[in-house]
């Protein structure tokens, strides 16, 4: 379950979601309070999400207001300025999209892109944009993931990774990942240029067939 990072003590009960669901062939349509979980993260918002499914791809919008990720109250609420000393000014709205192409059974891609804006349009809060492809194939895992901050110019996350598919008692993975902390433009932690960092790791695993034992090396 989805639990907000904060809550106050004068709170009975959080409304986490609270939408009216249309399904039809085609796909569905939501209208409330609901979020989208994916590579940019979980985020609460008021408003509407359609999808729309094909046999090989996805797309996906919604907009509405945004809601604090982790927090599932408004940029103004009174609880994020009872934590911080320079809360926002102004609600924030939220766009997003999602295109996701599975051309077969083995192999998939996703394309995400969100952005935040001030109420008055005069700014943003957040704008980012991520990428998600993997596939399988002859003993083969490839997995790609990027995200990337088009308001700093910063990559948050890349990381590719490649592994065995489990043919044979030996596997291995090798991965190679870049991290950076991501903030919000309205708080002033990300002025303090949080440290970010690379790293590799590679894994090799023994699997004896019909033996009690395997290792793993890394």
């Amino acid at each position: 379950p989805y639990t907000p990072l904060f809550r106050s003590v004068d709170d009975h009960f959080d409304l986490l979601d609270a939408y009216l669901q249309l399904d039809r062939d085609w796909g569905r349509a939501r209208l409330g309070r609901q979020w989208v979980n994916g590579a940019l993260g979980a985020y609460d918002f008021d408003g509407a999400d359609a999808l729309i499914a094909r046999r090989k791809f996805t797309v996906e919008g919604w907009a509405g207001r945004a809601l604090v990720e982790g927090l599932s109250e408004p940029y103004t609420s009174s609880q994020l300025s009872a934590v911080d000393a320079l809360p926002p000014e102004q609600d924030g709205y939220i766009l997003g999209a999602l295109l996701r192409v599975r051309p077969d059974a083995l192999s998939s891609a996703s394309v995400t892109y969100q952005r935040v804006i001030l109420a008055d349009h005069s700014g943003m809060y957040s704008e980012r944009a991520s990428l998600a492809a993997s596939t399988r194939q002859l003993g083969l895992a490839l997995d790609l993931t990027a995200t990337y901050d088009l308001a700093t110019g910063d990559w948050n996350e890349a990381r590719l990774r490649a592994s065995s598919t489990g043919i044979g008692p030996v596997g291995y993975s090798l991965e190679a990942r870049h991290s950076q902390p991501f903030f919000e433009l309205w708080t002033i932690w990300g002025a303090f240029a949080p440290v970010g960092f690379d790293e590799a790791r590679t894994t090799l695993d023994w699997h004896p067939r019909g033996q009690p034992f395997s290792a793993s090396f890394h």
